[in-house]
């Protein structure tokens, strides 16, 4: 308990509880637990626990669903898309898109051209199992992004440029003012009808849930409808993928500023140790985010379980320059 902070551990707790009061959400609470109680743990620890996790969470559901332990599940028979064991046809490709990028990061000194083939055989693999666009096209990206660190690292020192460094600052808040503005002017005509259709029915979710619910301090209760395995198509399908627009809606404006905050002070972590590398996965996991719920969840994105010692909650320690 020494090593934790007063006050920030206070704001910290005190959001947290507001939050859970009308929010009644257990997995917030679970997540906050998590994030406090880890803000005292180096992050490459960190990392590599998450790492081994998502590991182990690509290898064993789908065994288990190829022995038929874990149903496999056709989530849509037009394009035979398969869930491989999970709830959710796109949790596995996007789960190895989060995987791939904190791997190329943990094991870029020993980086060859054999691990590149080995990641692009698996992508193809999850593409082809379940017509994955977008997971694969932002996996392809990751490799890209890699590539070229791995060859030609300077290629990358355009992100330190002063007005490149302050959209990338405040690119989450940008993101969740476009979420809101697009939410709340969207009509199911002309262009923003056929952007619709393009992100797969997102927008006219979003506007729904708007509506429905709109803008709290501390949260609200919300029972979500089609997400998983259970849902059936005579259900009335309603959730926000958008990751900025969900926690605004499930947590409230105040935790959303917290991440707002969390993910400034990552950027600005980055940029000290000018770890141009994991600056542009943290570019893409941002973007990406725009269009997928993982933000905030300690699965997927590595960054956020080490939300704590971003944020201050423990006494400042050295971390090594390059993790």
């Amino acid at each position: 308990l020494r090593q934790y902070r007063l006050w920030p551990i206070l704001i910290y707790a005190t959001v947290t509880g507001l939050v859970f009061f009308f929010s009644r959400s257990t997995e917030f609470m679970i997540l906050m637990l998590a994030i406090g109680s880890m803000a005292v743990l180096p992050r490459k620890t960190l990392f590599r626990m998450v790492l081994v996790i998502q590991a182990a969470a690509l290898t064993i559901i789908p065994l288990f669903a190829a022995l038929g332990l874990f149903p496999n599940v056709i989530m849509d028979t037009e394009r035979i898309r398969y869930s491989l064991g999970f709830t959710w046809v796109t949790s596995a490709p996007v789960l190895f898109v989060f995987a791939s990028m904190l791997f190329l990061h943990l094991e870029r000194k020993r980086l060859s051209g054999w691990t590149f083939i080995f990641l692009l055989q698996l992508a193809t693999a999850l593409f082809i199992l379940t017509d994955t666009k977008m997971a694969f096209f932002t996996t392809i990206l990751v490799f890209v992004i890699a590539l070229i660190w791995w060859q030609k690292p300077h290629w990358l020192n355009w992100l330190e440029n002063r007005w490149v460094k302050l959209v990338i600052l405040w690119l989450p808040v940008v993101l969740t003012i476009v979420a809101m503005l697009l939410a709340g002017l969207y009509q199911d005509s002309g262009f923003m009808a056929k952007l619709n259709d393009i992100l797969s029915g997102r927008l006219a979710n979003a506007a729904e849930a708007w509506q429905k619910y709109g803008l709290t301090l501390f949260g609200q209760n919300i029972v979500w409808t089609g997400q998983g395995i259970t849902y059936k198509p005579s259900m009335h399908y309603l959730y926000v993928d958008c990751s900025y627009l969900n926690v605004l809606l499930n947590y409230g404006l105040i935790f959303l500023l917290l991440v707002f905050i969390w993910c400034r002070q990552v950027v600005l972590d980055l940029y000290r140790r000018h770890d141009m590398l994991y600056l542009a996965f943290f570019v893409v996991i941002l973007l990406f985010s725009f269009l997928e719920v993982r933000l905030v969840n300690p699965l997927y994105d590595p960054f956020i379980i080490a939300a704590g010692s971003y944020m201050g909650l423990a006494a400042r320690r050295k971390e090594p320059l390059h993790e």
